[in-house]
């Protein structure tokens, strides 16, 4: 059975901040009697970048996050500007501000969504292989970072301690991880192939 959308019979904005809105609904299923309500955050669509250096290292960045009150290790990234048109120029944006690294490409992985049951946007993935870096990293007044370089092969440790905790990072980095698997077993079945021809 597939699983249809459900009926919006009402729709309006609860709060509005800068960046953000929260949307209040009521929705049900068809042939539902009445519906229930529902509140969406609407915000702009993320990215997150994973730079990644000719040494096999990822940049990441360490800072202070307000909610939690304490600082995170995360990928470089963040909201996609209005009027921004393409995720990739943002990524490469938020790489050098947060980071000081910029990379010859960014490389598409997909999307994932950081969390659709509240959420309504998807956060853009980009591999930036051949990261080097060419400026420091910019701190704002709303934003303080401090870039940390780690070998590619510490990361699965990092995440395993606790030590990388913030879940688009931790999803960012396994997509990334999947894609290699993928590439690295195509690579070798097709070389395979053409020993055997």
């Amino acid at each position: 059975m597939a699983l249809k959308p459900w009926l919006v019979t009402e729709r309006s904005v609860a709060f509005s901040a800068r960046l953000w809105q929260v949307e209040r609904s009521t929705r049900g299923r068809e042939g539902q009697r009445g519906g229930h309500e529902f509140h969406v955050i609407r915000i702009p669509d993320f990215v997150n970048v994973i730079p990644v250096t000719e040494a096999g290292e990822i940049v990441l960045v360490r800072q202070f996050r307000q909610a939690i009150e304490a600082p995170t290790i995360e990928l470089p990234g963040g909201l996609v500007d209005e009027g921004e048109r393409d995720p990739a120029a943002a990524g490469r944006r938020e790489m050098i501000e947060e980071t000081g690294y910029d990379a010859p490409r960014l490389v598409s992985l997909g999307t994932v969504q950081p969390n659709p049951a509240l959420l309504a946007n998807v956060c853009h993935v980009f591999a930036a292989p051949g990261a080097r870096r060419v400026s420091e990293a910019h701190s704002t007044d709303t934003e303080e970072v401090e870039t940390i370089v780690v070998p590619a092969s510490r990361v699965d440790a990092m995440i395993a301690s606790g030590e990388i905790a913030n879940v688009l990072t931790i999803g960012c980095l396994r997509l990334w991880q999947l894609k290699n698997a993928t590439a690295e077993a195509q690579r070798t079945q097709r070389r395979d192939q053409n020993q055997c021809s």
